[in-house]
């Protein structure tokens, strides 16, 4: 990518973080700065991993001469629909312990930001449409997805299994739902498992497409 505007990712994040601290109170505020908090962290953590080769290297070069992360090298241009789905559809709700009302605040955020980097022009039209629409799904799922891992977290330690066979920690595309029963995708490897038992009001909240973070164990009897 090409960063056309003279300015990294962090100092986009402070002029964003500033305008909207002389429109909001002290508490809305928080969540914002919060939000951006997390997002920096996720940036500098896991966007490098799908640089290409040349900024790849750009950036070793920078955080071994001059300790500069992710956010403090590349421009507005590197955000984009991946990394907010990144951001918002695998971040957020397996790497980070929060509240419910504050996923529903990262959403709110995250929606704003993407608007406001679009008027100011950090983001061009098309990038801005598809990163919009992400946004506003991922808004919607978030808070649902992330009941719906509360949720089998409970029913894992009130069901405990004495011996698994197998045992899968990772990431998980969810990739289809029957009352009762689902089925996934591992993200890192790809290997499809199912059907997983679950309470039919767990699996009813369930979409195909989701994301979540699980530790499946096989005892056996599917």
């Amino acid at each position: 990518m090409q960063n056309t505007v003279e300015k990294t990712i962090g100092e986009v994040f402070q002029e964003f973080l500033v305008e909207q601290r002389a429109r909001l109170s002290p508490k809305i505020y928080s969540g914002y700065e919060k939000t951006i908090f997390y997002f920096k962290k996720y940036l500098n953590g896991q966007a490098p991993a799908y640089l290409n080769e040349e900024d790849e290297g750009l950036l070793a070069k920078l955080y071994e001469k001059e300790d500069k992360e992710y956010c403090e090298v590349f421009g507005p241009a590197y955000i984009g629909s991946s990394e907010m789905q990144g951001f918002l559809g695998h971040f957020m709700i397996g790497s980070v312990v929060a509240s419910k009302a504050f996923i529903k605040t990262v959403g709110t955020v995250m929606a704003k930001l993407v608007k406001w980097m679009y008027e100011k022009g950090y983001m061009g039209y098309g990038e801005y449409k598809v990163t919009s629409d992400i946004v506003k799904r991922l808004k919607v799922n978030m808070p649902v997805a992330e009941e719906v891992s509360d949720l089998m977290c409970l029913y894992a330690v009130n069901n405990p299994v004495a011996a698994c066979t197998e045992v899968l920690d990772d990431f998980f595309f969810i990739t289809g739902t029957e009352p009762g029963k689902l089925w996934f995708k591992s993200r890192q490897t790809g290997k499809k498992v199912g059907p997983v038992i679950v309470p039919e009001y767990i699996s009813s909240m369930c979409k195909p497409g989701w994301t979540i973070c699980l530790l499946l164990g096989k005892n056996g009897k599917v």
